[in-house]
């Protein structure tokens, strides 16, 4: 794609089937920003003993933004829920993959 921004990440656990099974790949656009209904990758932050770092990854569809939240959707089981934003790192965008292939 001549964009060495993008990055892999691969799915665990069940939470977003039947849309992605677990052991699959997905693309992930750091820099187009997401929107209502895109599935994205949060990188949640938590505290360490000198800092913060990334700690959990999850997979999940945008519902909306709020103010001082995300709302986000998994499928399996069919659930809604807010993640404050002081626990979120980053929103990136799942690229579909016949996007990046021009498609």
């Amino acid at each position: 794609t001549g964009r060495p921004d993008l990055y892999v990440v691969e799915v665990a656990g069940h939470s977003m089937e039947p849309r992605y099974d677990s052991g699959r790949r997905v693309l992930v656009d750091p820099r187009r920003s997401p929107g209502v209904g895109d599935d994205v990758i949060v990188q949640m932050r938590a505290p360490t003993f000198d800092g913060e770092e990334v700690r959990n990854v999850l997979i999940k569809q945008l519902v909306r933004r709020r103010p001082g939240a995300i709302v986000l959707r998994q499928f399996n089981p069919p659930l809604t829920f807010e993640v404050p934003n002081e626990r979120v790192a980053a929103v990136h965008r799942v690229m579909p993959w016949d996007e990046a292939l021009g498609f």
